[in-house]
């Protein structure tokens, strides 16, 4: 029965709703989750068991994403089938139909990203892909996927709008299963990058928009990730942190000023990010970082 529904994927043409229209749904005929903008929304979601062996047979509704948090069950989708454990990933293509039988009476929770079509159509035109489809349908918790877990736990568990993480979380999750394609950026995508560079060197308490960014060095926004990372090594989002917390550092060390006011001044609007942050980066807190100077 699991291979008869994912079959059935094959001979479907229904257009989901999400592509025309600003909801954004897990399941076809689903709730709706939290809008994060036009392009996204986010939500928890619960499946009951209802008895260990039921098999469980949905389909999705537009292009899905999400972590499990708990519960363990046997999960079959176009990509593949998986014994779906918690830290694993699954993936979901609009109109893609798929099955779930759970292990144990507990059914489970997942943490899921559901991306409307019109970012789906530019991430997969910017990467030059043919089609915008996830190729797998999951892949196992562990080291390898461990970045890509991180991500999705952020983007569902923030109220802010971060599509800078989102682009880069599609960029990554689409070239999965897909054969590498060997691409190196021009003399002039680097010059325009190292311009971009130095503004956010020169400007970085303030807020700076994807958008922006990328026609400030007239790219896409989806090539312009490619080619910053490509130039630099990181993300234009990760490049701002880092120059956010060398700042945030020097001033620990060199004023009295309060870590909050520092914080606030170098542009990080939430405290226990910065917090965070800084310890991620330096290994120990902003006040055990001053105290140590």
């Amino acid at each position: 029965m699991e291979r008869n529904l994912v079959e059935a994927r094959r001979s479907t043409s229904t257009m989901p709703s999400n592509c025309t229209n600003g909801s954004l749904r897990i399941e076809i005929a689903g709730p709706e989750l939290d809008s994060r903008g036009k392009h996204y929304g986010v939500g928890q979601a619960h499946c009951s068991a209802d008895g260990a062996s039921q098999l469980v047979e949905k389909r999705y509704e537009g292009w899905c994403v999400g972590t499990v948090d708990s519960g363990v069950f046997h999960y079959a989708a176009e990509g593949g089938e998986t014994l779906a454990v918690p830290g694993a990933i699954l993936f979901g293509n609009a109109g893609e139909a798929f099955t779930c039988r759970h292990v144990g009476p507990e059914g489970n929770r997942r943490s899921v990203i559901a991306v409307g079509h019109g970012l789906m159509t530019e991430a997969a035109d910017a990467l030059g892909l043919e089609d915008g489809a996830f190729k797998v349908a999951a892949i196992p918790p562990g080291p390898g996927s461990a970045a890509l877990y991180g991500a999705i736990r952020h983007l569902t568990r923030s109220r802010q709008v971060l599509e800078i993480t989102l682009m880069e979380l599609l960029a990554a999750t689409l070239s999965i299963g897909r054969k590498s394609r060997k691409w190196k950026c021009s003399g002039r995508d680097v010059t325009r990058v190292l311009e971009i560079v130095k503004l956010l060197e020169a400007d970085y308490a303030q807020p700076h928009e994807l958008q922006e960014l990328a026609a400030l060095a007239k790219f896409s926004r989806f090539h312009f990730i490619r080619v910053f990372r490509q130039v630099t090594g990181v993300s234009p989002n990760q490049f701002l942190i880092g120059v956010r917390l060398r700042v945030a550092a020097e001033r620990l060390q060199i004023t009295s000023q309060p870590i909050t006011s520092v914080a606030l001044e170098t542009g990080f609007n939430d405290i226990s990010h910065f917090n965070r942050s800084f310890r991620r980066a330096f290994g120990m807190s902003p006040r055990q970082w001053r105290n140590a100077s």
